[in-house]
């Protein structure tokens, strides 16, 4: 296995490491072994082995780390494997509440699976990440975070429950982060339109 991987051929490397694991005694030892064919298959960007074999390396093992979770959840997301991704990214933020990095990961799976908005599967988490984000140091990257968890729910409000008035809410909320965002501005005056008329 070492061998083919000295010498990129990934899938014969990935089927010696495999037949590796079956014949490993101590449960501890193949830990090494799984890693191994976490980052061959990352490489080939074959997100559902990756997926796979990252689980195998993350469940039992004491030296695993959260970073270990996120990238077991981020393959599956990757492989288009959306609801075990939403399962794992929940492991995530049940093992790691304080860090918003679980709830903006639920909120993306969850907008995937409801493109039409009419479940209102991504709104909790998006809620639950501006809940968690307004408690941090501000960032950038919090700041585009919640730009998009707004923007999200004002669509959400405006198009499934036809709430306009918490819609624009949301909006307002973007223009404190933006006061230029040009969409915000638009949409907004279009629903308070809505709203008098």
């Amino acid at each position: 296995a070492s061998l083919y991987t000295a010498q990129d051929k990934i899938d014969s490397a990935a089927y010696a490491f495999e037949k590796a694991v079956t014949l490993v005694q101590d449960s501890t030892e193949v830990y090494p072994y799984y890693k191994n064919l976490v980052d061959l298959y990352k490489e080939a960007k074959d997100f559902s082995n990756e997926a796979k074999w990252s689980g195998m390396f993350y469940t039992g093992n004491p030296k695993a780390t959260n970073v270990d979770l996120f990238n077991w959840a981020l393959a599956h997301f990757g492989a288009e494997e959306y609801p075990t991704a939403d399962t794992v990214f929940g492991m995530y933020v049940q093992k790691y509440p304080e860090q918003s990095f679980g709830y903006y990961w639920r909120a993306r799976v969850n907008a995937v699976r409801d493109t039409g908005m009419k479940e209102g599967l991504a709104i909790p988490h998006y809620q639950k990440l501006v809940e968690v984000l307004q408690k941090e140091e501000p960032s950038e990257n919090n700041k585009k975070w919640l730009m998009e968890a707004y923007n999200y729910m004002a669509a959400y409000e405006t198009n499934t429950t036809k709430n306009y008035e918490a819609a624009i809410n949301y909006f307002d909320k973007v223009l404190e982060l933006n006061p230029e965002d040009a969409d915000a501005k638009k949409y907004k005056a279009m629903l308070e339109k809505t709203v008098t008329t």
